[in-house]
């Protein structure tokens, strides 16, 4: 037994989206032939738990695989990401946006899109997509501009 096979048997119940069984059968074995969970492991997962829109499971997750020293994947940082665009929580986007920094890797165009378009975009934010090559959006300017002044600001 070893991680490769059990991924394997992760992944064809992750995708049949067997939740009970996963958390049942398939992640006890990991402790019981104390297997070391790897990126793939946490990858398929994380997929599972975004179709099913279990935000807290997904964070968990993230932080348990960077305190275990497991590498994020390029979809794990996908996944984590639209979890936090979702809860529309700022510290969580700039976590994951530091991460893709620091790994030298792009979030995926369209969560990129939706970034970039959002109205009330915080400036970390903001700084921080500056550092990708694909700009969309109010990120696609150089200089942080609101996107109108405020109608109930009278002078």
């Amino acid at each position: 037994m070893n991680v490769n096979l059990l991924n394997s048997l992760l992944f064809v119940h992750t995708k049949a989206n067997m939740k009970e069984k996963i958390e049942g059968l398939v992640l006890p074995l990991y402790e019981k032939y104390a297997i070391k969970r790897d990126t793939f492991t946490y990858q398929h997962l994380m997929e599972m738990y975004l179709a099913q829109r279990d935000m807290d499971t997904i964070d968990r997750l993230y932080g348990v695989m960077k305190s275990e020293g497991v590498e994020p994947s390029f979809y794990c940082m996908n996944y984590y990401l639209e979890m936090a665009m979702r809860l529309q929580d700022t510290n969580k986007i700039v976590e994951v946006l530091e991460d893709f920094i620091k790994a030298k890797k792009e979030p995926k165009p369209y969560l990129l899109k939706k970034l970039g378009k959002a109205d009330d975009m915080p400036d970390t934010v903001f700084v921080l997509l500056q550092e990708f090559e694909n700009k969309y959006g109010f990120a696609a300017d150089k200089v942080r501009r609101h996107r109108a002044p405020d109608k109930y600001l009278t002078m």
